[in-house]
């Protein structure tokens, strides 16, 4: 009986961590303009459209073994997926990479926005979308106003920290990691980038 409080309380407040993510997310990201649609090598880049959210979602569930996005992520991106996440589809409109963005505690105050996954289908790597998807957030976000982009990139995760470094982020701080690998965070500046990032 104790264990099922127990477990009962957990959820509790999960969902209430939750829903705070959530109220602070929808009241930092009033007023965010869609991403703007581009073209990369066949490839669409732009917001995601409310009709391709199941899509990502089975591209990140086949990327992250099998975790879905939690419930408010869901929710704020269908609400809010055209500003908050960069989707590349290919010629056929499939959706074969995204980067998703939200606001951890303290980033709307900053003005720095944090880059929560990146994921590329296996058959459309190493052509240069994952660091193509980063240039866009980085115009998008520094034509919004913000001043940086957040990651968090475990040092064994070779292709998104060679993307990260391509596209102008830096070491910010290291953590070690109760396995022994170091999860790095970095900083993407985005003051001044304009038209400069390619």
């Amino acid at each position: 009986m104790k264990q099922t409080r127990g477990r009962a309380l957990d959820r509790v407040l999960q969902h209430g961590r939750w829903a705070v993510s959530l109220l602070r997310n929808l009241h930092a990201c009033r007023g965010l303009p869609a991403i703007a649609s581009t073209d990369y090598r066949g490839y669409r880049i732009g917001g995601l459209e409310r009709a391709d959210l199941p899509a990502m979602r089975r591209l990140h569930r086949s990327l992250r073994n099998g975790s879905d996005l939690t419930p408010w992520r869901r929710i704020l991106y269908r609400l809010h997926g055209r500003s908050l996440v960069t989707v590349a589809r290919d010629k056929s409109g499939n959706v074969v990479g995204f980067e998703m963005f939200f606001f951890e505690k303290g980033g709307a105050r900053k003005s720095v926005i944090h880059a929560a996954f990146i994921g590329v289908a296996p058959h459309c790597r190493n052509m240069g979308l994952a660091t193509h998807l980063r240039h866009v957030a980085a115009r998008h976000f520094a034509g919004a106003g913000l001043r940086g982009i957040s990651s968090r990139v475990r040092e064994d995760n070779v292709a998104s920290l060679r993307s990260a470094i391509a596209s102008g982020f830096v070491i910010s701080r290291r953590r070690m990691e109760s396995d022994g690998v170091t999860t790095l965070t970095m900083l993407r500046h985005l003051e001044g980038i304009g038209e400069c990032v390619s």
